[in-house]
């Protein structure tokens, strides 16, 4: 909730501006003007936007970050809005000064709330939105007029803070090599960090001197830095984007390892840098931007917004990881890692690594130690934490691997999760292999299509009139009580295994003419594919997994 204007208990929704996820709504004269609108603006986290809404006579314009997001007519008959009324910035007011519901308020950072008398044009707009210009409202500023302020604390910014990006540096202390330092930092969305000026480097080195203890030891060395040598010698580059590198901090008579000194550490005394070998262990930092966040899937949440976290400073001598709304999971300092509900102020769950270094990445069994969603508390529980994607299969380290490579007999994650729990056909609790599967009409019997291949004739006996024939006889039904995971496109790969075809219903087949009653069953096989597309895999299933439900059999 960004803004709520009422002059009257019938006009509580004089204006009003707020945000849902990534829908912007808006309410002129207490009618939604976004109704008919499908208005996304980025609800990342840390993510300064300028929202602009100019009304002029009976049409809108609304500008988000200086450009042109939606325009037209008002449907509200009423243009004009009265200024004896009651102005809220983050809390929606459900009468006149009052019916102020706690859910209904903003948790977030406002600033430059600005109303004019007359509309601005677009190029203003697009200079205040790029920070080169704080134009204030000539109706009211708040940076010139007082508010009253209630459960918010006040800082102040230069305007042109808004317009900076901001990336999060997080030092990590834990003795690694270079490569084992690259790979966590990209399995937590991020990338290994190397300061780019004087002041990035002076604040990384403070941010680490926390960590003397683990990280410093008795060597001189303190954090790796994200730069390599490897490729041509004294020519250096960012290890994570081949780059050169804009800023350099050596230290006199550095670097001085020679061809085997590929990497980059930073000196605990004063900063400086030196060079050194890529397989020793060092602490070091990732570096973040607000777009760069996990998600934790098993929840039972409304939005997958609600499951982002991000990874953040330290708690315990670890880093944490910070929900965009309400959860938080963080190290306990007695080798657990704790799911907290922040609003509640109660831990929800916990994960009780096999080693002390390892983090809550992946799939991991939780204990609950609070109920929420369906989990009674002291059951295990599997929880995700990764960066994948819908569009992504989640290994169960945590990395990620396309979908289309799912159980395509190949080890693609370097666990080989992906080729775990391939099953096509899953059952449920009231599935009988004797009973046919319902026909999708009460009273109806099940349909099936025959098709039927004469093969070959294999022996043709003259005296008895007999014949022995090869027939393929293609059978295909719909069974509405089988969910189908993992469908491929090729139908050939969607054949189930021996003991799936003895545990689904199959029609019998009898051929009524057969002399002396022997029939030969040389093979049978049970094919499935999709009668219609694929679930979408949900954002709060743990594996991440497709699927149908109600697929056609074909034996």
């Amino acid at each position: 909730m960004f803004f709520s204007y009422a002059y009257s208990d019938t006009m509580d929704n004089a204006l009003l501006f707020f945000q849902n996820g990534d829908n912007l709504e808006f309410y002129y004269n207490d009618v939604k003007e976004s109704a008919q609108l499908n208005l996304q603006v980025d609800d990342t986290l840390g993510l300064w936007h300028h929202h602009c809404f100019v009304f002029a006579r009976s049409t809108y314009r609304v500008y988000i970050d200086g450009e042109l997001l939606a325009e037209g007519r008002t449907q509200t008959q009423q243009t004009g809005i009265p200024l004896n009324g009651t102005l809220y910035v983050g809390q929606d007011q459900d009468r006149y000064d009052g019916g102020l519901d706690p859910s209904q308020s903003l948790s977030a950072h406002v600033a430059q709330v600005n109303i004019w008398d007359h509309a601005l044009s677009p190029a203003t707009i697009r200079s205040a939105a790029l920070c080169e210009d704080n134009p204030r409202g000539n109706v009211l500023s708040f940076d010139l007029q007082e508010a009253e302020e209630a459960n918010v604390t006040v800082e102040e910014a230069h305007v042109t803070t808004f317009c900076k990006s901001n990336p999060e540096v997080v030092v990590v202390p834990q003795l690694s090599s270079l490569q084992e330092a690259m790979a966590f930092c990209g399995l937590m969305n991020a990338s290994l960090y190397i300061p780019e000026d004087e002041e990035t480097n002076g604040r990384l080195l403070n941010q680490s001197l926390q960590f003397l203890d683990i990280c410093g030891g008795r060597s001189y060395r303190l954090l790796f830095l994200d730069a390599t040598d490897a490729a041509k010698e004294n020519h250096w580059v960012r290890g994570s984007s081949g780059r050169p590198l804009a800023f350099h901090n050596w230290a006199p008579g550095e670097p001085n390892g020679g061809k085997k000194g590929n990497c980059v550490v930073m000196r605990k005394s004063d900063g400086r840098w030196g060079d050194t070998l890529c397989t020793e262990s060092h602490c070091f930092a990732c570096l973040r931007t607000h777009r760069d966040f996990l998600i934790l899937r098993g929840m039972c949440e409304p939005r997958e917004d609600m499951l982002r976290f991000y990874m953040m400073g330290n708690v315990n001598k670890r880093p944490f990881f910070k929900g965009f709304y309400k959860f938080m999971i963080h190290y306990s300092g007695n080798s657990s890692w704790l799911l907290r509900d922040t609003n509640k102020d109660v831990v929800l769950a916990a994960f009780t690594p096999s080693e002390d270094v390892e983090y809550p990445l992946g799939r991991r069994q939780w204990q609950v130690l609070s109920k929420f969603c369906k989990y009674s508390v002291g059951s295990f529980i599997s929880l995700g934490l990764s960066s994948c994607t819908t569009h992504h299969f989640m290994c169960s380290d945590g990395s990620c691997v396309a979908r289309a490579v799912r159980c395509n007999l190949q080890d693609d994650c370097l666990d080989g999760s992906d080729e775990e729990h391939c099953s096509i056909v899953e059952f449920g609790e009231k599935y009988f292999n004797y009973r046919p599967p319902p026909s999708g009409t009460f009273g109806k019997p099940l349909g099936v299509e025959p098709l039927v291949d004469l093969v070959r004739f294999s022996k043709i006996d003259d005296i008895n009139l007999a014949f022995n024939v090869e027939i393929e006889v293609a059978l295909a039904w719909r069974d509405r009580n089988l969910r189908l995971n993992n469908v491929r496109s090729e139908e050939g790969k969607n054949r189930l295994s021996r003991k799936q075809v003895k545990e689904v219903w199959t029609p019998d087949v009898e051929f009524l003419n057969i002399y002396d009653g022997q029939q030969k069953n040389l093979k049978l096989s049970v094919v499935v594919r999709e009668n219609r597309p694929a679930d979408p895999p949900l954002f709060n299933d743990v594996r991440m997994g497709e699927g149908a439900a109600g697929g056609r059999g074909r034996g």
